[in-house]
């Protein structure tokens, strides 16, 4: 009693794996075939939002698993303004720049939130390869550039491929 044998896992820490990926799934860092890891994400707050005109709220795949989702949220200073995601796959090397597009408003107006979308080859992330995309935020409004680049960090992002299950 209370020994285990060497390959086999408990009950809990099945639950626990099952409710994990639930999880992941739920808030679409998981789908049926990529996982993603958000390396150095901080913690998003109404507060963080407040001290900065620009920054990211979430990242998240689509069904499809072709495109991240970005969503920004940024202070509403004027009416015209730009919001893109620049965007590397090879450490700079080269960049692409996404546009958001507007999303809604939130807080009175206070806050806008522009999606952006941006596109990956799922060919080329394999088991063995995954695939790291580095982003930062771009917030132009009324003659003004404002930068959220993760306090020089810039936001990472490692796209997984999930192992095929052996379950029929």
């Amino acid at each position: 009693a209370g020994v285990r044998s060497a390959g086999r896992r408990n009950k809990s820490a099945d639950i626990l794996d099952n409710c994990n990926r639930a999880i992941e799934e739920a808030l679409g860092l998981r789908n049926g075939q990529f996982r993603l890891q958000l390396v150095n994400f901080p913690e998003t707050s109404v507060f963080h939002l407040t001290m900065r005109p620009v920054s990211i709220e979430w990242i998240r795949l689509t069904d499809n698993s072709r495109l991240l989702r970005v969503l920004t949220c940024c202070q509403n200073l004027a009416y015209q303004k730009t919001v893109l995601i620049r965007y590397t796959t090879d450490n700079w090397l080269s960049h692409d720049d996404v546009s958001g597009e507007f999303y809604d408003s939130i807080s009175n107006g206070n806050f806008d939130r522009f999606l952006a979308h941006i596109p990956f080859d799922p060919t080329t992330v394999t088991t063995s390869n995954a695939l790291t995309i580095e982003l930062c935020i771009r917030y132009v409004v009324d003659g003004t550039e404002f930068w959220d680049n993760n306090r020089g960090g810039n936001y990472r992002v490692i796209v997984n491929r999930l192992p095929m299950s052996n379950s029929a």
